[in-house]
């Protein structure tokens, strides 16, 4: 490779690095903008999804500060807000919103049935 090849090359990641930059200012707003909208629907049930590549899972769950997006990273026992961890990792979390509602759609209608369930056994 040549040095104007390889100046070149460097030039064009700086230039996407800038852009990255510049996007990435962003994600905390939308992940924080899902998890005021999700709290607000008071769906009161955890769910999660696996975030790829192989990097640990993203979770709708409660804590101490009310309910959030956590990561538990891969062989990890414990989650963190999701807000706190890399770009990768939140970047990741963007991407795996929609599946996230998905599965918190399928455990609220699973709770409802198993509520009606319970209420026709005990009439």
């Amino acid at each position: 490779m040549t040095e104007a090849e390889f100046s070149r090359m460097f030039t064009e990641l700086a230039q996407t690095a800038a852009t990255l930059n510049q996007e990435s200012d962003s994600i905390n707003g939308i992940l924080e903008s899902f998890q005021k909208k999700l709290a607000a629907l008071n769906v009161g049930i955890d769910a999660s999804v696996a975030l790829e590549p192989d990097l640990g899972t993203l979770w709708w769950t409660k804590s101490d500060d009310g309910w959030q997006l956590s990561f538990q990273p891969r062989g990890v026992r414990y989650s963190s807000p999701v807000l706190e961890h890399s770009r990768d990792v939140r970047i990741a979390a963007l991407e795996e919103l929609p599946n996230l509602v998905q599965g918190l759609k399928w455990k609220a209608d699973e709770a409802v049935r198993a509520i009606q369930k319970a209420k026709d056994f005990v009439k």
